[in-house]
C-alpha cells in the first residue's frame, strides 16, 4: 500500500477509544449469503456478524434484496458507520436495496478510532469477500458511509478491484487523494447544519477527471446518515451514470421511471442553493440518456435570479464567519476557564433572536459541532493519559459546548470516576441517559464502572436506557 494512502487512512477518522474486536467465537456461524428457500429465492434477512474468510476476526452483516435468485448477479453496496453499527445503515436503507437490487455489506468492526492498518486490512477482507458471493456482481462495487465512516468509504475507492461510486456522507473527500483514475461516480451528501458541509460542498480539486464525476447533495439537516430519499437520489445516480459510462446496460424503463424520481424530489426543495444543486446534479447524469431541455431550463431561470444572487451571496458571507469562529474559539480551547466556556457558549447557541434565518441558524450549528468533536476528542486523550488532571475541565467543556449529547455525559461520569466522584458519576450518567444513551453493553463493561456494577443506582439506571 502507499505511504500516502496508510497517512490518509489515519487521519480519516476521528479518535475514540476502540473496542476490542470481536473473536471467532462470538461470530454467527453460517453461509456467506442469505439462506434460500423452497423456490430459489434467497429470504430477504439480515445475516450478522459473519466472520470474513481472509481475517475471521473481523465480521459483516449481509442483506441481500427481496427477490433476488441465485441465477443473477447484483450490484453490492460497502457500508461504513462510524461506530461499527452495522446494522444501522442497512436498517436504514433495506428497502432501497430491495427496491434497485443491490446486496448491502456493512462492516462490525470499521469505526471512528481503528489505525491505518487496521482500516486497510478490513478493506481488503471486504473486497476478498465480495468474490466469494454467488451473487454479487463484482464488475458493480460501490461503498458509502457516514461521518468517519465516509471517510473510509472514499478511501476504499483507491484500491482496485471493480469500485465504480462512492457516497460520503458528513464528511468530505481529502484533497488530492485520487492517484489515477477516480472512482467512476463520487457524491457528497451532507446537512447544512452538518460540520462538515463545508467540505462536501467547498471540495475542489484540479484534476478534472475527479470534478466531473463529482455530486453534491445539501439539504436541511445535521450531521447524521441522510434519510431515505437523498439516499436514494445517490443511488439512483450511481446506476445512471454506470449506464452512461457502460458499466451496466441500459435500462429504459428505469431511465423513465427514475427522470420522473428526480423531478419529484427536485420540486421539494425550496432553498434555491439545495435546488439548484440538485438541478445540476439531474443534468449531468441525465445527458445522454433522456432530454434534458426543461431541467436546464430551469437551473438557468434559478442561478440567474436575484434570489439565487442574494442566497449565495449570504452562504459566503457566512462561510468566512464561520471560519473566524471556529479558529477563534478552538484557539481558547486552552486559554479560558470552565466559567468563560459557559458564559460564550450560552451567548454562541443562543439563535432566539435570528431563529428564522436558517443559514445563520445552521452555520452556528456547524461551529457547535466543529468544537463539540474537538472538545470529545480532547477528552478522550486525556482519559486515556497517565496524567488525567485535565479531564474535568475538558468534560465540563464538552457539556458547555453540546449540552444535549449524551457522549457529552457519559464521558463527564467516566472521569468522574477516575477521580472518585461515585455520586456525580451517576448524577452524569442518569443525564446521559436522559439525553439518549442507550449502550448497555459499553456501560456494563466500562473498566470505570467497575465499582457502580454491584450498586443500586447503577442498576436503575442500567434499567432506564432503552
Amino acid at each position: 500500500m502507499r505511504p500516502f494512502i496508510l497517512i490518509m487512512l489515519m487521519t480519516a477518522c476521528i479518535a475514540c477509544t476502540s473496542e476490542k474486536k470481536k473473536t471467532e467465537a462470538e461470530s454467527v456461524s453460517g453461509a456467506t449469503i442469505a439462506n434460500v428457500s423452497a423456490n430459489g429465492e434467497p429470504e430477504n434477512t439480515v445475516k450478522s456478524f459473519l466472520p470474513f474468510k481472509r481475517d475471521p476476526g473481523y465480521h459483516y452483516s449481509l442483506y441481500t434484496p427481496k427477490g433476488a435468485t441465485t441465477a443473477n448477479r447484483y450490484p453490492v453496496l460497502f457500508l461504513f458507520d462510524p461506530h461499527g453499527d452495522a446494522g444501522n445503515p442497512i436498517k436504514r436503507y433495506r428497502s432501497l436495496a430491495d427496491k434497485y437490487g443491490i446486496i448491502l455489506v456493512a462492516s462490525h468492526e470499521s469505526k471512528n478510532g481503528n489505525g491505518a492498518r487496521e482500516t486497510a486490512s478490513i478493506i481488503q477482507a471486504m473486497l476478498e469477500e465480495v468474490a466469494t458471493i454467488p451473487m454479487a456482481d463484482t464488475s458493480l462495487l460501490y461503498c458509502g458511509g457516514f461521518s468517519g465512516g465516509g471517510r473510509v468509504a472514499s478511501m476504499m475507492g483507491l484500491y482496485p478491484g471493480g469500485i465504480k461510486g462512492i457516497i460520503v456522507c458528513g464528511a468530505g473527500i481529502p484533497a488530492g487523494a485520487w492517484f489515477g483514475a477516480p472512482p467512476y461516480t463520487i457524491i457528497g451528501i451532507a446537512g447544512n447544519s452538518d460540520m462538515n458541509q463545508r467540505e462536501i460542498t467547498a471540495f475542489k480539486t484540479n484534476k478534472k477527471e475527479l470534478m466531473s464525476h463529482y455530486f453534491v447533495i445539501r439539504y436541511d439537516g445535521t450531521h447524521e446518515w441522510p434519510s431515505e430519499d437523498h439516499f436514494e437520489f445517490a443511488l439512483i445516480t450511481l446506476q445512471r451514470e454506470a449506464m452512461r459510462a457502460g458499466h451496466r446496460k441500459l435500462d429504459d424503463e428505469f431511465i423513465k421511471a427514475s427522470d420522473q424520481w428526480m423531478k419529484t424530489y427536485a420540486d421539494r426543495f425550496t432553498n434555491p442553493l439545495e435546488k439548484a444543486a440538485v438541478l445540476n446534479n439531474i443534468i449531468r447524469n441525465t445527458e445522454g440518456l433522456s432530454p434534458i431541455t426543461e431541467t436546464e431550463k430551469n437551473y438557468n431561470s434559478l442561478v440567474a435570479s436575484a434570489e439565487y444572487r442574494k442566497a449565495k451571496s449570504y452562504d459566503e458571507q457566512l462561510a468566512t464567519i464561520e471560519t473566524q469562529n471556529k479558529d477563534f474559539y478552538v484557539n481558547q480551547m486552552y486559554q479560558k476557564d470552565t466559567i468563560w466556556w459557559r458564559n460564550e457558549m450560552k451567548t454562541l447557541l443562543d439563535t432566539s433572536s435570528f431563529a428564522n434565518d436558517r443559514p445563520k441558524v445552521a452555520m452556528i450549528r456547524r461551529v457547535q459541532g466543529t468544537l463539540s468533536l474537538t472538545a470529545y476528542t480532547t477528552l478522550n486523550r486525556a482519559i486515556g493519559a497517565i496524567h488525567k488532571e485535565q479531564g474535568p475541565y475538558f468534560a465540563s467543556l464538552y457539556r458547555s459546548i453540546d449540552p444535549q449529547n449524551a457522549e457529552a455525559w457519559y464521558l463527564s461520569a467516566v472521569v468522574s470516576m477516575q477521580m472518585g466522584d461515585v455520586n456525580t458519576a451517576c448524577d452524569y450518567l442518569e443525564q446521559a441517559v436522559r439525553y439518549g444513551f442507550n449502550d448497555i453493553n459499553r456501560c456494563r463493561s466500562e473498566a470505570q464502572f467497575a465499582a457502580l456494577q454491584s450498586t443500586s443506582r447503577f442498576q436503575q439506571i442500567i434499567s432506564n436506557i432503552h
